[in-house]
């Protein structure tokens, strides 16, 4: 199985970062948890710790976790990073997934969701680590986490895998144009 990884929360609430940080603690997988509140702080726990996963705000009092999210793309940095925070607007959404980010998690971040992107993180992880080569379906099951979310149960008698996912995909184009419309008018 996959060691046990260091994992940083980058906040400046400290009682929400303690809060995240509790819940964290019962989650198997991660032997040390840390706390930064700003930018400085973070700077220096990732050059010293060198976690494994980051949980990054990008509303920080030095500055903007996006700026620091472009310093460990381009230091080719080999943790991963879940963007937390009230950052919204696409342009951030963009940018981050531009920078790679594992996922991105709007506050109020509820932690059942917190939990799901915790465990897709070490399921990947442990495939990453645990085999030399991946089949297509392997490659498959680890891009397609991000649009399954959890695996999902049996389907109920008489709801047809195929119709389930056209209407599932329906409904996200419908999203999708509802938020341009919403971009186009700010």
């Amino acid at each position: 199985m996959t060691a046990p990884l260091t994992l940083l929360i980058v906040e400046d609430e400290t009682p929400l970062a303690e809060m995240h940080a509790e819940y964290i603690r019962h989650i198997p997988g991660f032997s040390q948890i840390l706390l930064a509140g700003n930018l400085a702080q973070a700077r220096m726990m990732i050059e010293r710790f060198k976690p494994g996963l980051i949980l990054l705000d990008n509303y920080l009092p030095d500055g903007r976790g996006i700026n620091l999210l472009h310093e460990l793309v381009q230091a080719h940095y080999p943790g991963d990073v879940v963007f937390t925070t009230a950052a919204s607007d696409m342009e951030t959404v963009s940018e981050a997934v531009r920078c790679g980010v594992f996922d991105y998690l709007i506050k109020p971040i509820a932690y059942e969701r917190l939990g799901q992107t915790l465990t897709r993180f070490r399921q990947r992880k442990h495939m990453l680590e645990s085999i030399d080569s991946a089949s297509q379906k392997q490659i498959d099951e680890m891009f397609n986490a991000y649009a399954r979310g959890e695996p999902k149960d049996e389907l109920p008698t008489g709801i047809d895998p195929l119709t389930l996912n056209a209407c599932e995909n329906c409904l996200k184009s419908l999203v999708c144009n509802i938020r341009q419309k919403r971009w186009r008018r700010h």
